[in-house]
């Protein structure tokens, strides 16, 4: 019985180191700085940002903040502070997009939601608001998330989508990723698809998600394995892509008798790069640069291109049929440039 007790010793042993290291390296957070060395990051601006633990989304602007030149109203929207609730002779606009749309390097009434507000009001009778919801780095899935919202809280007559970013949902930089990667969280999957967590071999995908859920130590490990030693990537994947083409898809059907919506591709992108976005009911307008110098197809173009782009979303909104709207103008006259 003695060789039993020894055994059992060692097992007991065994059993106490791991659950030590296990309590070492969730505590110490070796397994989540690991993790952070694959995914993919904002940068800048982190003032007037939030994280947000939502798996679809990340983070967020955050309401009532503001550095110099840039402002978030209560709403969450970069701009002035305006009445969440609307009044009925108010035709309310929502953007939402990237950093296109938020405006890197420009003050708040430089961004082209802001100069669209400018080129609507100047053409109509009817008061315009555009509300700016563009946020650096969002891809599609996110945008959806962020547009959801807006239409419950704001009530817009037209929501722009406007594309300029793909691929995979960023995260803050330095934000703490226990935040997101908790339990039981979706990410793991997201970031951990079959074509990517392929280590060890022997286990199938299920089991292995599990126990990566589960175990700080054993995560380690894997993580440790595919990123250092394969060095393989878990960003940027084609799951990542269909998600965003599959959120927005969805969003489209589903903003249908809500409010109308309309997709926006910038010049800094191209009609064929988002072609699987599009459908025959929304509206599309590609604004395009071809003649234009080269400034003019930089995602993070200067003031007078954003106003530029004011100028040309509006003289394209007053030629829709569907834009019922009263103008000061009755056929807005093309500018000479």
């Amino acid at each position: 019985m003695k060789w039993m007790r020894r055994a059992l010793a060692v097992v007991l042993a065994l059993f106490a180191g791991i659950g030590l290291a296990e309590v070492v390296v969730r505590v110490g957070g070796y397994d989540m700085n690991m993790l952070g060395k694959g995914l993919y990051y904002a940068h800048g601006y982190g003032e007037v940002h939030e994280s947000d633990p939502d798996p679809l989304i990340h983070y967020r602007l955050k309401p009532k903040s503001s550095i110099p030149g840039v402002h978030i109203n209560t709403a969450g929207a970069r701009g002035p502070e305006r009445s969440v609730e609307k009044a009925a002779d108010l035709y309310r606009i929502v953007v939402v997009g990237g950093s296109n749309v938020f405006g890197d390097r420009l003050t708040d009434d430089q961004a082209w939601p802001a100069q669209l507000e400018r080129a609507l009001n100047e053409r109509s009778a009817t008061k315009f608001e555009v509300w700016n919801f563009g946020t650096p780095a969002y891809v599609p899935s996110q945008m959806v998330v962020i547009a959801e919202e807006a239409i419950e809280r704001l009530r817009p007559d037209l929501v722009i989508f406007a594309l300029s970013n793909k691929g995979t949902r960023a995260f803050l930089q330095d934000d703490d990723l226990r935040r997101h990667f908790g339990g039981n969280s979706a990410n793991w999957a997201y970031f951990l698809t079959p074509d990517v967590l392929t280590w060890p071999e022997e286990l199938p995908y299920e089991t292995n998600l599990a126990l990566v859920k589960a175990s700080a130590l054993y995560r380690l490990g894997v993580l440790y394995q595919l990123l250092d030693q394969e060095e393989r990537r878990i960003v940027h994947q084609p799951a990542h892509e269909q998600a965003n083409v599959d959120a927005t898809h969805r969003f489209l059907r589903e903003a249908v008798g809500r409010t109308r919506v309309m997709i926006f591709v910038p010049p800094s992108s191209t009609r064929e790069e988002f072609g699987e976005y599009y459908d025959d009911n929304t509206p599309l307008m590609v604004l395009n640069a071809d003649d234009k110098p080269a400034e003019y197809r930089d995602v993070h173009g200067p003031a007078p291109v954003m106003a530029w782009y004011g100028d040309r979303i509006a003289d394209w909104l007053f030629a829709q049929d569907w834009f019922k709207i009263a103008t000061a103008n009755e056929a807005p006259t093309e500018r000479n440039e």
